[in-house]
């Protein structure tokens, strides 16, 4: 049984068949059959109600909403997708204790085995739950397949025993003593409500404290023991004290004993590390009177560890430094930030648990790269010498230093290590008064840099709204971050730009995203409907196009008096919401355009998003770091956000803006404005091909750009292709070193409990459609390849590479005549087209009698294997790609499906030129590197050479003089390579997990190259396996909606 609501703008009367709901596929047979629901109207809302009993496994349920086969009427539906039927996974063999205290305990366990445990996998982690006898919970983790946890701590590890048994440890913190816990674990299958069972309860019990009467009853029997001792020494010292005086009594007598003075004999208190949960090179000894309070432990924060710091957490010695007393340094992190574990223990016995070892984050980092003191990026800090301290970057270091950390966490450590909010005053913004100006309670300017208003009226709390003085590296007040006016700021937020002669605005959000208002429009709509805010008249001059949005321009008159100022207003509209731009390139001309019409200016540069402190603070992070690293040749990201974070708060708010901001500086110093209007295509691609003369070693600017887009896209590590890695997948790829990554890879839905899910293919996104591209099946995939294709449904096939019979890896998945097995599926030709260039086919793929599938395959033929026949073949592929244009751009549920025998050469190259050119007609201009660059991140090795590149744009450019656009001579600018590539390590030098490559084997051939080969010499293509460096196999799997 499902349900299902659909609204209209007024009361409506339907027809009784109006909305129907079916099983199976989308046909006029299922319409006309398909059950009417019960209807219960209410208002402007029908509710429907569907109960369809003896619903097959493997089918799909639409909803219709109207006549799909009427066209005078409106028609809409609503697929649900198939039923994947699994068994949630559980543990049969319980977790074992290896090592306990007063306040916490560690257990391991065997991670979860398909031929051991029940249920079905692939799994993604583990939840530990545990509770006291009488069933309170008292704490949860959820922990990733590899052991770690998912909030970042060091407390969840996998290890491999001397027996070679792998097992997965946690540490529990925070449990009372003497105490009995049990501690049940779940697994946690891949997709939506994943969680299986918990597994059987293990009980453990916390260690007990000595009681009072225990102590007592200790201390007693010493003490009694201690008085006979000292009777004993007494009556020996008399006797011999008595002996001593009868021999002396015969000579000279003694002088007199002088008392001794023991009004006050200080003693010395230990302070261990262990008592104070923490490190240091020796104790703190202090001194006190009898009956004084123990000297209190300093509070301490923890700094991020270099190497070989983090090396000595294996022996419990963390890195941590001292803030006892002064002012809160920018890079400590307070207190309550600790693991509960560490917390706990100082505020009862300070007991410090056994640190787990802790994976480096840095593991795909060269020893020397590590080492970042000789690049002046990070030095460690002992208790002694304060907070740790980080240097800008040098200028030559940077993409290296990017690429090293791309793949690690180690950006999301350094945003954890920037300063918190709220560490200045914030009386103003927290006047009652002014609680309706602000738009967030809880991102509220500092006194000390808010913008202070002129006072109206003698009203000392007229002087207030949300916005803050931003400094650059070389002005204390370049730039004004606010928040989006609301309905109660919206005069003071002109009062602001009038008052500071702000001539340019940045704007970079939409007025409302996700169905709540971000900022109210501050502007009038046309020019005809100027507006007045208080005493300001803003008349709408004009609105042209910008990178990622509009350009509005402004006249301001204030008062009566005649003087008008002139106001740009610049609005990126096309920043996904809780998210970051995926292609940088229309941001980054954004940044562009934003600094050429201000840099005239000596105004502050007002930037403002929805609260003024995200994406406002990205884009003044990119700007001012940008422009720095131009000047003296530093990139100095840590320090600026730092910076910026005293004048207001939680700027750069997320982790993920502030790896945004990482790539996107290294991005704007090597790619900047490669966006190319359609009138300057041809002359600016004859400037790509001649010799760049800005860069080293002669090459065109075409090579340029290509190794910045190797720079930018770097091989992902072995840990996010680990599922093409297994014994069971490695036979499933041609080439080992093209996997698909784990968080975009096509699993499979309708395969058996018994089978893989995996099939080397991958989703591509671009900015006006999706694909789905994958290898050319072999004998071993061809039936993967179908059940691919009935999961998604895909309404086209393109393939790319030649038909060659010789080649035994290739198998053919069609049969032109009759109809072909393959497993449980079975697939017809139904029809087949001659066309110029390419061969049509009409295929049904089904299972059984109830599930069918139509697509069309175009086999492309006439493929150019040199740059002699590429002129000739480029019209036949823009045909092909001019009739997918419009499956392309219509295709709202299922992406298109693009092949060639490697599934990254060709395919990359149709793939990048169908998006180009979508480009070229939504936009009047094409960004051929940002697209490649997009793409590339989808799929590695997405365009694997230079030719390709090449290809790219010489179709680009047939396309266009095809179509007659208007072609104009280019001005002589410098638009590519401002960071020269030779600053990228050698090639020799691998700072990923890169996957090897079996001997004799090539490094993922170009289609080209595997053309040429298979028309030369008979013979099984070899294929390539990968391994990931520490030998691990563990299966990752993420779900990728589309």
């Amino acid at each position: 049984m499902f349900s299902c609501a659909i609204s209209f703008d007024s009361p409506t009367n339907v027809e009784p068949d109006f909305v129907k709901a079916t099983t199976g596929d989308f046909s006029r047979d299922n319409w006309e059959t398909a059950k009417d629901p019960p209807q219960n109207i209410s208002s402007t809302i029908l509710n429907f109600t569907f109960n369809i009993q003896d619903f097959p496994d493997d089918s799909s349920i639409y909803c219709f909403i109207g006549d799909p086969f009427n066209n005078s009427s409106e028609f809409g539906y609503v697929k649900l997708a198939s039923a994947a039927l699994y068994e949630l996974p559980i543990l049969t063999l319980l977790p074992t204790l290896v090592a306990s205290s007063h306040y916490w305990v560690v257990i391991s366990w065997r991670p979860w085995n398909r031929s051991i445990d029940a249920g079905d996998g692939p799994i993604t982690g583990y939840i530990v739950y545990v509770h006291t006898k009488d069933g309170n919970e008292t704490h949860s983790a959820t922990l990733l397949s590899d052991g770690s946890l998912n909030t970042g701590s060091s407390r969840g590890r996998r290890e491999v025993t001397s027996e070679g048994l792998d097992l997965l440890e946690y540490n529990i913190t925070g449990l009372e003593e003497g105490t009995n816990y049990e501690i049940q674990i779940a697994v946690i299958r891949e997709g939506p409500k994943g969680e299986g069972d918990r597994g059987a309860p293990f009980s453990v019990k916390t260690q007990e404290l000595l009681t009072i009467a225990a102590i007592d009853h200790i201390a007693g029997g010493a003490a009694g023991g201690l008085l006979i001792i000292l009777c004993l020494i007494v009556i020996i010292v008399l006797l011999l004290r008595r002996k001593r005086n009868r021999r002396d009594s015969v000579g000279k007598r003694s002088p007199p004993l002088q008392p001794a003075h023991n009004d006050y004999t200080p003693h010395e208190e230990l302070e261990t590390d262990e008592e104070l949960g923490r490190s240091g090179p020796s104790p703190s000894i202090s001194s006190r009177p009898p009956g004084r309070p123990a000297v209190s432990p300093k509070r301490w924060t923890h700094a991020a560890a270099s190497s070989e710091a983090m090396d000595r957490e294996d022996a419990g010695v963390p890195s941590v430094s001292s803030t006892e007393s002064g002012p809160k340094e920018l890079n400590s992190i307070p207190l309550t930030d600790f693991p509960a574990s560490v917390q706990k223990k100082s505020s009862r016995t300070l007991e410090r648990p056994p640190i787990t070892p802790k994976r480096l984050t840095l593991a795909t980092v060269s020893p020397q790269a590590m080492d970042r003191e000789d690049a002046g990026v990070l030095s460690v800090s002992s208790p002694e010498s304060g907070p740790m301290e980080r240097q800008p970057i040098p200028l030559s270091d940077f993409p290296a230093f990017v690429q090293k950390n791309r793949h690690s966490t180690f950006f999301q450590e350094e945003f954890n290590d920037l300063p918190e909010a709220n560490i200045y005053p914030q009386t103003v913004a927290k006047k009652q008064i002014n609680f309706e100006k602000n738009r967030y309670k809880n991102i509220l300017p500092y006194d000390s840099s808010r913008v202070q208003l002129a006072i109206l009226n003698d009203d000392p709390d007229s002087d207030y709204f949300n916005a803050s003085f931003i400094p650059s590296f070389q002005h204390p007040r370049r730039y004004i971050a606010s928040q989006g006016p609301n309905k109660a700021s919206m005069d003071d937020f002109w009062r602001m730009i009038w008052q500071e002669n702000v001539a340019t605005i940045a704007m970079v959000t939409n007025l409302s995203e996700g169905n709540k208002i971000k900022c109210r429009q501050y502007w009038p709509e046309t020019s005809a409907t100027p507006l007045l805010f208080g005493d300001i008249t803003v008349e709408l001059e004009s609105v042209e196009k910008c990178s990622g949005g509009s350009k509005r321009s402004f006249v301001l008159r204030k008062g009566k008096a005649k003087t008008q100022r002139f106001l740009n207003q610049f609005h990126y509209t096309k920043w996904p919401d809780r998210d970051v731009p995926r292609n940088m390139s229309s941001l980054l001309d954004f940044i562009s355009e934003v600094r050429k019409d201000h840099e005239q200016n000596n105004s502050p540069l007002l930037i403002h998003c929805s609260a003024g402190v995200g994406r406002t603070g990205v884009l003044i992070t990119i700007d001012s770091v940008v422009s720095e690293a131009k000047r003296n040749k530093l990139v100095d990201i840590f320090g600026f956000v730092s910076k910026i974070r005293q004048s207001r708060p939680n700027m750069v708010q997320t982790k993920e803006q502030y790896k945004f901001v990482y790539e996107a500086v290294l991005e704007y110093l090597l790619s900047e404005n490669t966006a190319i209007p359609v009138n300057y295509f041809t002359s600016r691609l004859a400037r790509l091909q001649d010799i760049d003369r800005n860069s080293k070693g002669r090459r065109t600017g075409m090579s340029v750009q290509f190794e910045s887009i190797k720079i930018l896209c770097p091989d992902p590590p072995a840990s996010m292709i680990r599922n093409g890695t297994t014994a069971e997948n490695k036979p499933k790829s041609r080439y080992g070193n093209s996997l698909p990554s784990r968080v975009n890879r096509v699993m499979l839905r309708s395969v058996n409990t018994q089978s893989s899910d995996f099939i080397n293919a991958s989703f591509v996104r671009g900015n006006h459609g999706r694909f789905i591209t994958t290898e050319m099946p072999m004998p071993n995939t061809v039936a993967d390849f179908w059940v691919m294709i009935l999961d998604y449904q895909p309404t086209a096939i393109i393939m790319l590479n030649d038909d060659n019979q010789r080649d035994k890896s290739c198998a053919r998945y069609w049969f032109d005549n009759g109809m072909a097995t393959f497993g449980y599926l079975s697939v017809l030709t139904l029809a087949i087209t001659q066309r110029e260039g390419f061969i049509q086919r009409t295929l049904e793929v089904s299972r059984g009698d109830k599930v069918r599938h139509v697509v069309e395959q175009y086999q492309f033929v006439d493929w150019p294997v040199d740059v002699i026949k590429q002129k000739k073949s480029a019209r036949s592929i823009l045909k092909l790609i001019e009739e997918m244009r419009e499956v392309y751009s219509t295709q709202n549920e299922s992406p298109l499906v693009v092949h060639c025998l490697n599934g990254v050469g060709r395919t990359a190259v149709f793939c990048t030129v169908l998006e180009c050119i979508s480009q070229i007609l939504d936009e009047d201009d094409v960004n051929v590197f940002q697209t490649v660059k997009m793409m590339r991140n989808d799929r590695m090795h997405f365009v694997q050479t230079e030719e390709e590149y090449a290809l790219i744009h010489m179709l680009i450019n047939g396309y266009i003089q095809t179509n007659d656009y208007e072609q104009l001579p280019c001005a002589d600018e410098h638009t590519y390579g401002n960071l020269d590539c030779a600053a990228r390590p050698a090639a020799v030098e691998s700072v990923y997990e890169l996957t090897e490559i079996e001997a004799g084997a090539t490094a993922c051939p170009s289609q080209t190259q595997t053309e040429e080969r298979n028309a030369s010499e008979d013979g099984e293509t070899q294929h390539v396996q990968a391994k990931t460096t520490d030998g691990e196999t563990l299966y990752e799997n993420f779900a990728y909606e589309l």
